[in-house]
């Protein structure tokens, strides 16, 4: 088995080094008032899962807004003992000693501890994501203490005793077991929570449209390509868009009129015939296209272009 990292840490810089080499992350780490900090970690690599088994003195952890790292990995704990208070995606939780939550190293959060000893497992994200896609909602609660949490539970501690005993193919088993068992986990406590939180969803709506405008021109531009880029069930976008007041096709059809009305008005290109602006925003009929722009625009795309061309355009 591949050693990670296993080593007594001295003082914070030496911690950020060692942490952050095991599971791709950067961030500062401050002791209160200056005292002094140490640490130990053992990081176990199964390739695309790591086990570990880590105590740290008092401290305060925050990423780095600049990082690195690729930051690919999603971060499960199981609190052995001592306190912290997480915070990422605009959620709090306190974790004490058997408690869990998952952190995502990826993006910034903040953890303020007591003395702890930690169990943790790092899952490649991709992973966990094509099993759970809502697993991004589940940063910083902190999961239910019975049922399949309570289970998954007991599956890190074994982990962590047993995992330098294992060879390569028991390694690859574990890990594709220990997803389904960790997406269980989180179900869990995805519902005992309620809700992704808001600001989570305007995250993600957001990454949503980025990817749809940068692929207006492209006609196979759907719902079902854009969950399979973002790693986003299709369930959980349609719960993310259910606000907007346009279906989410209905919103690319509308924001690829837009461009087409505003090529269609430029005197720059009047030498494009309307088909070939139309074709170049992933419109693939021409009757198609004139008959959404008219009734977008109250003129068909001849007459609106003609109307243009005749003065001064406000959308030059």
């Amino acid at each position: 088995m591949s050693t990670v990292a296993s080593q007594n840490i001295r003082d914070a810089r030496q911690m950020t080094g060692a942490f952050g080499n095991a599971f791709n992350v950067n961030f500062a780490v401050e002791a209160p008032g200056g005292a002094a900090f140490a640490g130990k970690m053992d990081v176990l690599d199964f390739g695309r899962m790591k086990v570990a088994q880590m105590a740290f003195s008092p401290h305060r952890t925050r990423r780095s807004y600049t990082s690195r790292f690729a930051g690919s990995s999603l971060l499960f704990n199981r609190q052995v003992s001592g306190k912290l208070l997480v915070h990422q995606d605009g959620r709090a939780a306190e974790i004490g000693p058997g408690d869990m939550y998952m952190l995502n190293p990826a993006r910034d959060f903040e953890l303020d501890t007591e003395a702890i000893e930690v169990h943790a497992i790092a899952i490649d994200a991709s992973l966990l994501r094509g099993v759970f896609p809502e697993a991004e909602c589940c940063a910083a609660i902190r999961l239910p203490s019975e049922g399949a949490p309570s289970l998954f539970s007991s599956v890190i501690d074994e982990l962590v005793k047993w995992a330098p005993t294992l060879d390569k193919i028991a390694q690859a088993q574990m890990t594709e077991a220990t997803v389904h068992l960790m997406a269980a986990a989180l179900s869990a406590g995805l519902n005992s929570s309620q809700a992704c939180p808001s600001r989570l969803h305007l995250i993600h709506k957001e990454r949503i449209k980025a990817f749809a405008r940068d692929r207006l021109a492209d006609p196979d531009l759907s719902c079902e390509m854009i969950a399979e880029a973002l790693q986003l069930s299709l369930r959980y976008i349609y719960d993310i868009l259910k606000d907007e007041p346009l279906t989410l096709m209905r919103w690319i059809r509308k924001e690829r009129l837009a461009r087409c009305r505003r090529e269609l008005a430029s005197t720059a290109l009047q030498h494009r015939s309307i088909s070939e602006i139309a074709y170049s925003w992933g419109f693939v009929e021409l009757a198609h296209f004139s008959r959404v722009f008219t009734a977008e625009f109250g003129q068909s795309p001849r007459a609106y272009r003609k109307a243009c061309l005749a003065g001064p355009s406000p959308l030059e």
